[in-house]
């Protein structure tokens, strides 16, 4: 018995110490997440302005515009939940903030991280932010555990490459949405992720509980929270569902009656915008071109109403 457990660490041994050494060179890759965290961690008291959001905010909204004093925390795939917690997390130090405006799409009532393709994000939420949805997953813990068939490339491309993995601005928007990179053929596909969108279902209570608890966070502190939806393509708009569209503005419209600090602005069938192909990066997401446009004209209706 002794023999057997002394051969069992002599084997065990070796694979922990390369799973701990892989896990430890893994996270000191720097990511979206990472950057984000560590901007927050230095210089939170600076911000005046908060962008939240999935894709929408991440590649649509420019904090570079907004100012100076603007950052984005918003990312590929974050529900709700993480805005949330995002907002919970920094609301403290941030002492001189004043707006927060964050994306509401046809989707975002009623999908969560967890549920998609992508949940394995959760892990970076996780290691870099200290929210970890789920304590006891080693999916949600560790990322050789989480994304094990990208780890290879990830270490590579950083180690042996030098490669910078970070495409985001300095102020927290992404740039990887060029014009350059846009796919010339099926850009205006819309029907693809309007069916992706879509949802039979009502929306989520637990997902309305947390925006709902953004906008009492924001009243509490005195800040005005913008409830955004961005330009998208006709193409897109035709296939999205009306009741889920109509559901999602009643949520809205009980948050901008119980509280006197949420403005909600609809943009998603604004001609002016929707009907210029640069404009757009595919269907439903703003090119950086588009995002420039766009959020200058964002930053003049928030200015309006601000004065």
């Amino acid at each position: 018995m002794k023999k057997f457990v002394l051969y069992s660490v002599l084997f065990l041994f070796p694979i922990l110490a390369c799973c701990v050494i892989l896990e430890w060179a893994v996270r000191r890759i720097p990511c979206s997440y990472s950057v984000k965290a560590d901007y927050m961690d230095r210089y939170a008291d600076r911000i005046r302005i908060l962008v939240l959001g999935s894709s929408h905010a991440y590649t649509g909204i420019s904090p570079e515009v907004l100012g100076e004093d603007a950052y984005s925390l918003a990312n590929f795939s974050q529900t709700i939940y993480y805005d949330y917690r995002l907002l919970r997390k920094y609301a403290d130090r941030c002492s001189n903030l004043k707006q927060v405006i964050m994306t509401v799409s046809m989707f975002s009532l009623y999908s969560d991280l967890e549920d998609g393709d992508e949940k394995d994000r959760m892990v970076w939420y996780s290691n870099y932010f200290g929210i970890n949805r789920y304590p006891w997953n080693i999916t949600s813990r560790y990322q050789i555990a989480a994304a094990p068939k990208s780890l290879w490339h990830k270490m590579t491309a950083h180690y042996l490459e030098g490669e910078d993995q970070v495409c985001m601005s300095p102020q927290g928007m992404s740039t990887l949405y060029t014009l350059a990179n846009k796919n010339k053929e099926n850009w205006d596909d819309g029907a693809t992720p309007a069916k992706r969108h879509y949802s039979n279902k009502l929306p989520k209570e637990t997902i309305v509980e947390d925006l709902t608890k953004i906008a009492a966070l924001c009243y509490d502190k005195r800040i005005t929270l913008y409830l955004v939806t961005l330009p998208s393509r006709i193409s897109y708009r035709e296939h999205c569902d009306s009741i889920q569209i109509q559901r999602t503005r009643l949520v809205i419209d009980s948050l901008l009656f119980r509280y006197p600090n949420v403005s909600y602005l609809d943009y998603s069938a604004d001609s002016a915008l929707t009907t210029n192909p640069d404009l757009f990066y595919d269907a439903d997401h703003l090119s950086s071109y588009g995002a420039e446009i766009f959020t200058r004209q964002l930053k003049y209706r928030i200015e309006e109403e601000e004065s």
